[in-house]
């Protein structure tokens, strides 16, 4: 006789937070602006939202990925980088023709800087045109399994990956200034709880 096993629902939660550029702290990508209706020439770049002014998309992956740099770069028992990658999740808002998840982001114009990059890996320094935006801000819906993490924990954790690390490119966490973001205080976040439903294995 198969013995059935009761599954505990896990709570899951939806944060909805601001965040904004940390002072001094531009984005800068890689790539040119693409269009999100457009197939781009590359992934890690910067979408232009068509018919919205100074609003933009960029990959809701790099939020997540700062705070799973953050979490393995530092020797801490309560949590690990793995306990971020299985229970916390960025949705998107917005996707560009490539499939590609994007969070829109508004800022001031972009504009083109050329500087001097050492790719990781490569010996030669070669001249890259970059696209900054120097103020920008943008409203994150995360997911989170409340079971492991709380709301405030969540909080902190974008605060952290934001200040440590960044998104972009030449970003704080490559030993540069750009790419830094906090919460912001205006509007309050928001978190709203509900449950998975009961499964039996």
């Amino acid at each position: 006789m198969k013995k059935e096993i009761t599954v505990k629902p896990t709570t899951v939660a939806m944060l909805e937070v601001g965040i904004k550029n940390l002072p001094d702290s531009s984005l800068l990508v890689r790539s040119p602006i693409v269009r999100t209706d457009e197939a781009p020439e590359v992934l890690c770049s910067l979408y232009e939202i068509a018919g919205k002014k100074n609003t933009y998309g960029i990959p809701a992956g790099w939020f997540k990925r700062a705070m799973v740099r953050w979490a393995k770069g530092k020797s801490c028992e309560e949590i690990s980088g793995s306990d971020v990658l299985r229970n916390i999740w960025v949705m998107p808002d917005h996707k560009a023709i490539s499939g590609l998840d994007l969070v829109t982001i508004k800022g001031s114009r972009p504009h083109q800087v050329q500087d001097v990059w050492l790719p990781f890996g490569h010996c030669t320094p070669r001249i890259i045109t970059f696209t900054e935006i120097n103020i920008w801000k943008s409203m994150l819906q995360v997911r989170f399994n409340s079971d492991a993490f709380t709301a405030e924990e969540v909080l902190n954790l974008i605060n952290l990956g934001g200040s440590d690390d960044g998104c972009g490119r030449k970003r704080i966490g490559e030993g540069y200034n750009h790419g830094g973001y906090s919460v912001s205080e205006k509007p309050a976040p928001k978190v709203t709880y509900f449950k998975s439903s009961k499964g039996v294995v």
